[in-house]
């Protein structure tokens, strides 16, 4: 059938320069090679991968890779989202696929942002800054922590290295994938000035004020567009894997170059800002210890490594104390950060609804992660999926995502991280109600082993994953089945389904999505 002759509704109907995610499996297959660099789109398997690569450095690989404790909450974050399943639906027409995504504003071409990650220079030479280049190329939201191997404005520069539209030779205004980012700038809107890629900044939250003020002043001025607060780190959880190594890179002065970089803090201890210092891989803590210790190494070795460690533990009292804050300290950080503010960290629906009243204040603009640090914080606490269906049951909640048409309040926005690994994952979450996901394992480990490449095959993968379960389940955009499968999910963890249809007064198909026992 010619495409003249087509009906209507056969025919692609895109939005301006769309991204086609799903056309990646096609490559891959005309391709003749197998998805590269990583050699596989398995989690299990890019996973065990990055962790025989690192084996020759203790403590590495398990500082991303392990949990808290028994590893409980990491496994039931997993386990749940399996039970959650998905009911397609057949005979529905769904020939374009739409994943963009709308959030504080701004349209994105994807659902999915890089998770906060911290040390990422132990892991790879590059550190943040190859998963901050494949990010930009791709318009994906970066999220550089403040426990980064690189600096705020190092970290921005490589963000927007590769975000660069550049046209294709074909003159159809479609961009170049090779040579600069495959997402076009007109779904973002505008981002701020200087800035040509979507990136949030996430905050450990500083002892100081002045400190807090001086980290907020330099992520405005590198275009970071939204505040991430992280509440579930406000000291390390229980982590069995580092205790038995005494693995913690900050104590030795690895991924502190945000803290060493910072004139406030440095200058509280009599010392000057270094610039875009970037630490030696592979990190070898036994090496800098007796270098520290004089036990190895020349004199100025010697006093470099007592210099980095003192920093290092300054810098990890001032950001990872031990203090623990309470609601009204967010009135600091309020005054001094025009832009959102989200809260990573909530599963608890009563922290969410206060959230709510804190944050969308003023007419300001905010929202949560729900989140448990991907297990490596609580162990046995509530998996991160289960959190987010309970508070997006919540009627405040609700009320706050749902403003009413006239009344000038911003949307509450809630995302949902921990646990995530393949497409259906995020449809799943996105079905219950989320507006967008974070991803943080699947990409350290594609970076531990291929750099940006490997980093943009993992979002390459993930997302043309998601649009492929999106279309064979029969929807045509993420904002179409965002929350539709809340109710059925309720249901079915009630016992109401009982194998049959569950209507709603409003007349919606809402048997999408349910919980079965694995």
């Amino acid at each position: 059938m010619s495409s003249s002759s087509a009906p209507a509704h056969f025919l692609p109907n895109l939005e301006p320069n769309q991204v086609q995610w799903g056309k990646y499996m096609i490559q891959v297959y005309v391709g003749q090679k197998g998805p590269e660099p990583l050699g596989t789109v398995v989690f299990n398997e890019i996973e065990e991968k990055a962790k025989d690569k690192l084996k020759d450095y203790p403590g590495a690989f398990l500082y991303a890779g392990g949990s808290a404790g028994t590893c409980a909450t990491e496994h039931a974050n997993t386990s749940y989202l399996r039970s959650l399943r998905i009911i397609p639906r057949m005979l529905k027409p769904t020939n374009t696929r739409s994943l963009s995504t709308t959030l504080f504003g701004f349209r994105y071409p994807s659902p999915i942002l890089l998770a906060p990650i911290g040390v990422q220079g132990t892991f790879y030479a590059e550190g943040e800054l190859a998963p901050a280049r494949a990010a930009g190329k791709l318009g994906v939201p970066f999220v550089c922590s403040t426990a980064s191997t690189r600096t705020i404005e190092h970290v921005a520069r490589a963000n927007d290295e590769f975000a660069k539209i550049v046209p294709s030779e074909k003159g159809d205004g479609s961009p170049d994938p090779t040579k600069g980012a495959v997402w076009n700038l007109s779904l973002i809107n505008k981002q701020s000035e200087g800035a040509l890629a979507p990136r949030w900044y996430q905050l450990y939250w500083p002892i100081h004020d002045s400190v807090t003020s001086s980290l907020l002043s330099r992520a405005k001025a590198s275009g970071y567009t939204t505040l991430v607060i992280t509440l579930d780190t406000m000291t390390l959880g229980w982590r069995p894997h580092d205790l038995e190594r005494s693995y913690l890179p900050f104590g030795l002065g690895v991924g502190i170059e945000i803290g060493r970089s910072d004139p406030v803090f440095m200058a509280l201890h009599n010392r000057k800002p270094t610039a875009d210092y970037e630490p030696p891989f592979p990190y070898l803590p036994s090496d800098i210890l007796a270098m520290a210790r004089g036990l190895k190494g020349t004199e100025q070795e010697q006093a470099k490594a007592k210099e980095d460690a003192f920093v290092g533990q300054a810098w990890l009292a001032e950001s990872n104390s031990g203090t623990y804050r309470g609601w009204d300290d967010l009135d600091f950080i309020l005054k001094e950060w025009e832009g959102p503010v989200v809260l990573k960290g909530i599963q608890s629906v009563r922290d969410a609804e206060k959230a709510v009243e804190v944050l969308m204040k003023d007419g300001r603009e905010g929202g949560i992660i729900v989140s448990n640090h991907g297990g490596r914080q609580v162990d046995g606490a509530i998996p991160s999926i289960l959190a987010l269906q309970r508070i997006l049951s919540s009627k405040k909640v609700q009320e706050a995502r749902n403003p009413l048409p006239g009344s000038n309040k911003k949307k509450f926005h809630v995302l949902f991280d921990s646990g995530i690994r393949t497409g259906s994952d995020i449809l799943k979450a996105v079905m219950l109600g989320a507006d967008a996901v974070l991803i943080g394992r699947p990409y350290v480990y594609a970076s531990i082993l291929g750099g940006q490449a490997g980093v943009e095959q993992v979002i390459q993968h993930l997302l043309a994953d998601l649009e492929i379960t999106m279309g064979l389940s029969g929807w045509d955009s993420l904002d179409e089945v965002r929350g539709k499968g809340l109710k059925s999910v309720l249901a079915s963890v009630k016992g109401d389904m009982k194998g049959e249809m569950v209507g709603v007064d409003d007349g919606e198909e809402v048997e999408i999505l349910i919980k079965v026992d694995c």
